[in-house]
C-alpha cells in the first residue's frame, strides 16, 4: 500500500512539475515558432452598438431559412450553452455530413 502511495505521489508531482512553464518559457515558445498575439478586432467608427442590430443578428442566426434546405439554423449547431460550439468532441456536421472520419 505505501509503494502504490509513494508511485500515485510521484507520478502526481511530475506531472505537476511539467505543467509549470518556467519564466521566459512562454516567450521563446513565441519567438521559435514565430507566434504574435492576435491582434485586436478591428471595428468601423460608424459600427456603433444599436440594438435593432443585435436582435436583427439573433433572428437570423436563429433562422433556418438561410440554410441550404431551409431546416438548420447556425443555432443548431453553434449553441450558445456551449459557447457557440456543439458540445461535441467531433462536430457531425448537418445531416450527420461534416468534417471528420466516415
Amino acid at each position: 500500500m505505501n509503494k502504490l502511495r509513494y508511485l500515485v505521489s510521484a507520478a502526481a508531482l511530475t506531472l505537476l512539475a511539467s505543467a509549470v512553464s518556467a519564466p521566459g518559457q512562454e516567450d521563446d515558445l513565441r519567438q521559435r515558432f514565430g507566434l504574435q498575439p492576435v491582434p485586436p478586432v478591428p471595428y468601423p467608427e460608424n459600427n456603433t452598438y444599436n440594438p435593432a442590430r443585435v436582435e436583427l443578428g439573433r433572428l437570423l442566426f436563429f433562422d433556418p431559412i438561410l440554410s441550404g434546405e431551409k431546416d438548420t439554423a447556425c443555432g443548431t449547431c453553434h449553441l450558445p450553452t456551449f459557447g457557440l460550439a456543439d458540445g461535441l468532441p467531433l462536430a457531425v456536421g448537418v445531416g450527420g455530413q461534416g468534417l471528420g472520419p466516415g
